[in-house]
């Protein structure tokens, strides 16, 4: 439970340097930056100020206040990180609210105390103002800050909420197959290809854009009639493949139970057989044609060739 605290002080150390404040606030209106660039941008131009530079770069990102995006090579402020500017700015509006003194907004990120002589000044020198109408708008603006009621700070971090949906898909897929010589019986051992496919998305709506904890909208709501289409092909592919793996087996099956029949006396089925495995084995000589050719020309007169396919 001490850790979350001991990250909030931490945080709050490294912003307060005001170094690191400024390079926090240049990336957030600016950024993304380069090295050099923001480097610049912060102050630090000469060579002797680099290692300080790096130092408090380095500060900002282990605290996840800024990032590096690796293949632009350029830094940005994180969520965290402009959480942090927010809430900094509110404090430091509100001290200013609370001190009794009037201050007007000069730009998004800062504000200054009223200085009517300032306005003056501007107003005549810039704008090139004749002096009399310029003190009178000055009066005008005092005017009406002295009779507008003093601003209040209030807190634009609300409560809101979202859609979290997860969504869990399972499907399977259960395939056997055998394969049967020309009598009808069995060759070999059944097959069985069984298939699973599961998947769990995680789906965020109505999330807001403003969202300070980072949160953002993501996932998309999956197509169950797709899923089950994925699932049909992966088991295609893996009856396809199995049925290529069992056929080439085949071969030696077949003249194995050509010997079986020989052993038994059964001369024409062996024949069948051999003839069989003759036009499934590739051409050519090998031990295993030479034998069914033996066979067939011995027992049956037949000039068969260990070349050709019956």
């Amino acid at each position: 439970m001490q850790a979350a605290p001991r990250r909030v002080r931490t945080i709050y150390s490294v912003i307060a340097s005001p170094q690191r404040l400024e390079i926090l606030k240049i990336l957030n209106v600016k950024g993304p930056l380069t090295y050099s660039a923001l480097k610049s941008l912060a102050g630090f131009k000469s060579k002797k100020e680099s290692g300080k530079f790096a130092y408090h770069l380095r500060k900002l990102v282990r605290q996840l206040l800024i990032q590096l995006n690796r293949q632009e090579r350029k830094y940005t402020v994180t969520n965290l990180g402009r959480l942090v500017l927010n809430l900094t700015r509110q404090i430091e509006e509100q001290s200013l609210i609370e001190s009794g003194k009037l201050y007007v907004r000069t730009t998004r990120q800062a504000m200054e105390e009223f200085n009517a002589d300032k306005i003056l000044q501007s107003l005549v020198k810039e704008a090139g103002m004749p002096v009399e109408l310029a003190q009178k708008n000055v009066d005008e603006l005092r005017h009406k800050l002295d009779t507008t009621e003093q601003s209040r700070v209030e807190t634009v971090v609300e409560s809101y909420h979202y859609t979290k949906k997860t969504f869990d898909l399972t499907a399977s897929a259960r395939i056997e197959f055998q394969f049967h010589d020309r009598a009808g019986n069995p060759v070999g051992e059944p097959a069985d290809i069984h298939k699973d496919k599961h998947s769990t998305t995680v789906v965020l709506q109505d999330v807001k854009a403003e969202d300070t904890e980072g949160i953002t909208s993501q996932g998309v709501e999956p197509d169950g009639a797709q899923s089950l289409t994925d699932l049909e092909i992966e088991s295609r592919n893996a009856v396809v493949k199995a049925v290529r793996e069992r056929a080439a087996g085949l071969p030696a099956a077949v003249l194995q139970a050509a010997r079986t029949l020989v052993q038994k006396g059964d001369a024409d089925g062996a024949a069948e057989l051999y003839v069989l495995y003759l036009n499934a084995s590739p051409r050519g000589a090998s031990p295993e044609r030479n034998e069914a050719v033996k066979f067939l020309r011995d027992q049956f007169n037949l000039g068969v060739s260990v070349d050709a396919k019956l």
